[in-house]
């Protein structure tokens, strides 16, 4: 018996349905984030999470929530999030993020979590991001806000190849 994950199940037909909420005429912005949001939590297995968009002054906007998150007051996970999340575009884990963030998401009872970048990227390809990168050139994406996902403690905890599809 081998180790080998299971397979991610490929739902094409929500892209489209995401596709054709986002290209809509009278796009319901909110509808929008809610069905990222749950695309992006059945992808990764994840019970759990929100979608925040970050103004140019550093001010939050809660876009979506699933889960039990709803019902609890996440504002200091938020402005740690926001706080450390405002520049970076990289997936990052939340052992990689400072201790009071990481308390934070713990009191919600989060036993893991991702963190994604909302990105707006200003031209250029994602070949050409990771050059900019190796040579240390000024990033053409701009941070719009962030996507969290967790899994309550007790569950199997995030990994690498987690990461990678997030």
């Amino acid at each position: 018996m081998t180790d080998t994950p299971p397979a991610i199940p490929t739902d094409w037909s929500r892209r489209f349905e995401i596709r054709d909420l986002v290209s809509a005429h009278t796009c319901d912005f909110d509808r929008v984030a809610a069905s990222l949001l749950d695309a992006t939590l059945g992808a990764l297995s994840a019970r759990r999470g929100f979608l925040v968009l970050l103004d140019r002054e550093g001010g939050t906007r809660l876009a979506a929530v699933h889960g039990e998150l709803a019902g609890l007051d996440g504002s200091a996970l938020i402005a740690g999030l926001a706080r450390e999340l405002s520049s970076r575009t990289d997936t990052v884990m939340g052992v990689e993020l400072p201790q009071d963030v990481q308390t934070a998401a713990a009191e919600l009872g989060a036993g893991t979590f991702l963190v994604a970048p909302v990105l707006k990227r200003i031209g250029g390809t994602p070949s050409g991001a990771a050059e900019r990168r190796k040579y240390r050139l000024p990033s053409l994406e701009r941070v719009l806000g962030f996507l969290y996902l967790d899994r309550p403690a007790g569950e199997p905890a995030f990994n690498a190849e987690d990461r990678e599809r997030m």
